[in-house]
């Protein structure tokens, strides 16, 4: 089965703010995207290629704070930085079932959907990300489904040239999961755990790293 990124997510408090820390580090700015209600979040989006994108995400004053409350709020508040990513997975349940045998758990498929900027509506499949494993470091899966994917319609600021998971002990529960699933990034020792993702275009090759980085 397929596995890729599908998009890299920048929490920051203000979505303003957040547009000019990503306009700094590659040179190009993010258009604005959408609110999701469900999450109490609004976001604007660079394309990284044909099918992966980046995505500014921010509270939305506008909208009421959900149940569960803002998506990422513990994030958004520490700053501006890498908070969380999405694998695109042609088959949700199927990757799902496997990573719950080896004693990972995403949680239940669930449903979203936002408006584009152009006015069009978008929708796709994900599973729960309020459900973080291995502390955030490892992604929530997401399906398009027939939803055009949005990196079609965004100005292209370069594409993903590496990324490394850097933790301090790899479990036998996470080596499995490497081992038998291919996935789009590597894993690595580091006493501090971090994930480092090189973006490289034509002005600049720029590393961002997690939030919680010491």
């Amino acid at each position: 089965m397929t596995h890729q990124i599908d998009h890299i997510i920048i929490t920051t408090p203000k979505l303003e703010t957040g547009m000019d820390w990503v306009e700094e580090r590659l040179h190009y700015r993010p258009i604005l995207g959408g609110k999701h209600p469900n999450w109490g979040t609004h976001n604007a989006l660079l394309g990284l290629g044909e099918r992966c994108y980046l995505e500014v995400l921010a509270p939305d004053p506008s909208l009421p704070t959900p149940q569960r409350g803002r998506w990422l709020a513990d994030y958004c508040a520490l700053g501006t930085g890498w908070a969380s990513w999405a694998v695109a997975s042609s088959n949700l349940s199927k990757t799902i079932q496997e990573l719950v045998s080896i004693g990972t758990e995403l949680g239940t498929i669930q449903g979203g959907s936002r408006m584009s900027a152009g006015g069009s509506l978008l929708e796709w499949q994900l599973t729960d990300p309020y459900i973080l494993p291995w502390d955030g470091y490892f992604p929530f899966l997401i399906d398009w489904g027939s939803s055009p994917h949005p990196a079609s319609a965004l100005p292209q600021a370069g594409v993903i040239s590496d990324i490394q998971v850097m933790l301090p002990q790899i479990t036998q529960e996470q080596t499995h999961i490497l081992h038998n699933i291919d996935w789009p990034f590597a894993v690595g020792y580091h006493p501090e755990p971090n994930v480092h993702i090189t973006i490289r275009n034509h002005k600049s090759t720029s590393k961002l790293l997690h939030l919680n980085a010491k």
